[in-house]
């Protein structure tokens, strides 16, 4: 008995310090964002002059997130919305194309581009090989539209 006493004493006492500092949890998800996602769909919504129009789009481009040595950030996004038949000019394609840095929370991602335009992302879902985000984005449709506020709403697959 005083053997097993001992024993069971000398496996506790040598036992290691576990010194790894935990990481945050906005930490862990940037960790997770690191790596190329494909914009698998993406759906639209916005109004112009006449009334609201919305669609969705599929293979809608990508980013990439980078986190060595600094966060990095280079991304294609785009499609071409379709407008209701009671709206006769055609519209543009949409597109968010540039390269930057990143920052995130547990709930937002926010990259700003080299020419300093922020796009601010709400992280709706967060898996491992899935990700869905929603933001606003300004289009600039000229003159015949102006500037019009549209909400994209993406899922995202890993590469």
């Amino acid at each position: 008995m005083l053997v097993l006493v001992l024993m069971t004493s000398a496996l506790l006492g040598c036992r290691k310090t576990d010194n790894t500092p935990s990481l945050s949890p906005a930490e862990t998800y940037a960790n997770r964002l690191v790596g190329t996602w494909d914009v698998d769909n993406l759906s639209y919504s916005a109004s112009v002059g006449v009334g609201p129009f919305q669609g969705d789009a599929s293979q809608a481009g990508y980013i990439a997130f980078e986190k060595t040595p600094s966060r990095t950030v280079n991304y294609d996004i785009k499609f071409r919305p379709s407008l209701p038949p009671t709206i006769s000019f055609p519209l543009d394609t949409v597109r968010l194309l540039g390269r930057g840095t990143w920052v995130n929370t547990v709930d937002t991602i926010t990259l700003t581009d080299t020419s300093n335009q922020v796009y601010k992302f709400k992280v709706l879902y967060n898996g491992t090989n899935s990700q869905q985000l929603k933001t606003v984005v300004i289009y600039d449709g000229g003159i015949l539209v102006g500037r019009v506020p549209v909400t994209l709403e993406m899922t995202l697959g890993r590469r």
